[in-house]
């Protein structure tokens, strides 16, 4: 009964996706992901000298995870809350 009444006005559930949205937040992290990627290869390079593949390829898997769980949803629903 009280889960039932938690959730009955729950904002979440008004909000949808649509295929322009999806595109939008996949893109979004995906960009993100690359700049960060980039970025870091870069940082390296200059720091030790070379590019390690290994590290290259868990920094692009981490910021890859990273922008689509974080920056993906924020560019997909940005501006779709209702407000009351």
């Amino acid at each position: 009964m009280t889960n039932t009444l938690a959730f009955r006005g729950n904002p979440v559930s008004n909000l949808h996706l649509s295929p322009h949205d999806l595109r939008r937040g996949l893109a979004a992290g995906a960009l993100w992901s690359g700049a960060m990627t980039g970025g870091m290869v870069v940082w390296q390079a200059l720091n030790c000298g070379f590019i390690d593949p290994s590290q290259t390829l868990e920094t692009a898997g981490l910021a890859l995870a990273a922008g689509l769980l974080v920056f993906g949803p924020l560019a997909a629903f940005g501006g779709r809350a209702s407000r009351s």
